[in-house]
């Protein structure tokens, strides 16, 4: 469903659009969106197939926000010589 959704995201804004700052989509024109959904085996099949993927690409997320948190608290104190590197 993520990736129907993320799929459908551009007619979802569409339909949306009622002048406002935010997407205000109601539940009837939600409920018009064509969505093709597989039989259960196809998205057990999928799903075991995918979820390998997904949980690395959350595994990099979360590394990925953690260095940046570590970057962005040594960047000013190595700026400002709190912090000296031995580049020996």
């Amino acid at each position: 469903m993520y990736y129907t959704m993320q799929d459908k995201s551009e007619t979802i804004k569409t339909m949306g659009l009622g002048g406002t700052a935010t997407v205000n989509l109601n539940t009837g024109d939600f409920a018009r969106i064509r969505v093709l959904v597989p039989d259960i085996l196809t998205m057990r099949t999928y799903h075991e197939m995918v979820m390998p993927l997904m949980d690395r690409i959350l595994t990099n997320t979360r590394e990925t926000m953690n260095l940046s948190n570590i970057r962005d608290s040594l960047l000013p104190k190595l700026m400002s010589g709190e912090i000296l590197v031995n580049l020996q």
